[in-house]
C-alpha cells in the first residue's frame, strides 16, 4: 500500500508540474509567510527546502548559493531547478533524505509534509539532517478544517468521501516524540475563491491533490455534490474553499 501511494504521488505531481504555477496562489502565499519566520539568513547558513515543488521557497529566500532543494517528483525538480539556481535539486522521497546527519542550519517544509506516507518517518528524516545548533525546522501544513465545505457536502449526501488532514495535536505529538521542541505554532484560515465548483476541483487536481485516494459512494454523483456546494458555499460570483494552515517552528 505504501509503495502504491508513493507511486501515485509521484505520478500526480509529475502531471501537475506544468500547470502548478497557474493554480497555486495558495502555495505562494503560504511560502511567503513560513519564510517570514526564518528572518535573516547568515552567509554560512545551509538551507534545505523539502518538497520544493516548483521553487516557491527558494524564490522567496533568494539564497540560491546556500540552498538545496528536494522533491519526490522528477518534473517538479526540473521546473524548480530552472527557476532557482540552487546548489543542487534532488529527486528523492523526504523519508529518505540523501544527506549526512546535522547537515543543515535551516530546513523548510512548505505545504509538503502532509503528502508523506509516514508522518513520523518523514519528521525523523528531517530532524536527522537538521543541525542541533541550527536555526530550526520551519513547517507549513494544511490541517483539520481544510476543505471543510466538501466534507459538509459529502456528509449531507451520505457520500463516503473524506478529505483527511492531520490534527495539529497529532503533528505536535509526533514532533515531541522525536525529542524535538515546538517553539512556535499558529494557525491561519484562508478562504480561496473559485469561479465555479469545477474550477475548484480542477485547481485541486493541478495542485496534485488527486494523489489522495478516498473511498467513494458511486450512488451519489459529483453533480449532486456540485449542486449542494453551490447552494451552500456560493459568494456572489464565486464559490469558496477553506484552508486551515498550521505554521510550526521546531528546534532539536
Amino acid at each position: 500500500m505504501e509503495k502504491e501511494y508513493v507511486k501515485r504521488v509521484k505520478v500526480c505531481f509529475n502531471k501537475a508540474a506544468l500547470t502548478y504555477d497557474y493554480s497555486t496562489s495558495l502555495q505562494s502565499k503560504v511560502a511567503k509567510k513560513i519564510c517570514s519566520f526564518i528572518g535573516d539568513i547568515e552567509n554560512n547558513d545551509l538551507v534545505l527546502d523539502v518538497g520544493c515543488g516548483t521553487g516557491y521557497v527558494g524564490q522567496q529566500l533568494g539564497v540560491d548559493d546556500q540552498l538545496y532543494q528536494v522533491d519526490i517528483s522528477h518534473e517538479m525538480c526540473c521546473t524548480a531547478s530552472r527557476k532557482v539556481k540552487a546548489i543542487s535539486t534532488i529527486n528523492c522521497d523526504m523519508q529518505f533524505l540523501p544527506f549526512a546527519p546535522d547537515s543543515f542550519d535551516i530546513v523548510v517544509l512548505s505545504m509538503s509534509l502532509h503528502w508523506a506516507v509516514d508522518l513520523l518517518g518523514a519528521l525523523r528524516s528531517v530532524c536527522r539532517v537538521q543541525k542541533k545548533s541550527g536555526r530550526g525546522i520551519f513547517i507549513s501544513i494544511p490541517v483539520t478544517g481544510t476543505l471543510e465545505e466538501l466534507c459538509i457536502c459529502n456528509k449531507l449526501l451520505g457520500r463516503n468521501r473524506r478529505f483527511e488532514y492531520y490534527d495539529v495535536s497529532h503533528i505536535t505529538h509526533a514532533i515531541t516524540s522525536l525529542g524535538c521542541k515546538v517553539e512556535h505554532i499558529e494557525c491561519e484560515k484562508l478562504e480561496i475563491h473559485h469561479r465555479t465548483f469545477f474550477d475548484m476541483l480542477s485547481s485541486l487536481v493541478k495542485m496534485g491533490s488527486s494523489a489522495h485516494k478516498y473511498g467513494t459512494d458511486c450512488k451519489v454523483s459529483i453533480m449532486d455534490v456540485c449542486r449542494v456546494y453551490n447552494r451552500l458555499f456560493s459568494r456572489e460570483d464565486s464559490v469558496v474553499s477553506s484552508w486551515n494552515i498550521a505554521y510550526l517552528v521546531i528546534k532539536k
